[in-house]
């Protein structure tokens, strides 16, 4: 099969197209013939050659991605060949045309979303649900603020907090991604370019804006603060 590689970190020139074997089907796994894959920082870090703790776990790049079930091995119960999913992958391997993941690691597509955008799901859909349901549970009528709203991981929790029944204070660089977040439901839009974020937290609140919680993305710029 190809593969997108790199033989020596550097530039996005330095990535180039190779044959190598195909990954080989084991219990428990589920084989994907990829369709689009997930583009992220952890890839650009690794082709420029700057040290994370999961790198090596793969030789190639893509930590997400989306396809059709080609195979399925034995235990795998929940998936059959066909259907169209999205997976997080261990430590990269998606810059491929196949790839070998876990049952656990895979999720079917939702209704309405196209396999293109569905390679974006799982990074942004993963760390969102283990920073705010396991990491810290929110529960309605809390006060969430989300910083980079406006960016993948933040729309996403920007999303989860308004399901649960949280109000959501957004925080962005630009007016247009605000926009977007009062589309999705926030009720207060801060842009940091312009204003300073603690003041009008503090208005808003009257001035009970202290943090409960704050939590940091790995890896990302963004994070979400609960408010008192």
């Amino acid at each position: 099969m190809q593969v997108v590689h790199f033989e020596r970190p550097g530039a996005p020139d330095v990535l180039q197209v190779k044959e190598v074997p195909k990954p080989t089907l084991g219990s428990g796994k589920i084989m994907i013939k990829v369709a689009a894959t997930g583009l992220n920082i952890y890839d650009t870090w690794r082709r420029q050659g700057i040290p994370f703790y999961f790198y090596d776990r793969s030789p190639f790049l893509g930590y997400e991605c989306s396809g059709k079930v080609v195979d399925v091995g034995s235990a795998v119960s929940d998936f059959k060949e066909g259907d169209e999913v999205c997976a997080i992958l261990d430590g990269g391997g998606g810059y491929a045309e196949f790839v070998v993941v876990p049952q656990a690691h895979v999720m079917r597509i939702p209704s309405r979303v196209s396999l293109t955008y569905a390679a974006a799901l799982p990074q942004a859909s993963c760390l969102t649900f283990y920073t705010l349901s396991i990491l810290t549970k929110i529960i309605p009528g809390k006060i969430i603020m989300i910083h980079g709203a406006g960016g993948d991981i933040g729309i996403m929790a920007l999303q989860y907090a308004k399901h649960v029944g949280c109000e959501v204070f957004a925080a962005a660089e630009t007016d247009e991604r605000l926009q977007l977040c009062k589309t999705l439901g926030a009720e207060v839009c801060i842009n940091y370019k312009k204003e300073d974020f603690c003041k009008r937290v503090k208005a808003e609140t009257g001035e009970k804006g202290s943090f409960e919680w704050w939590i940091c993305y790995l890896g990302t710029p963004n994070s979400t603060a609960i408010l008192q």
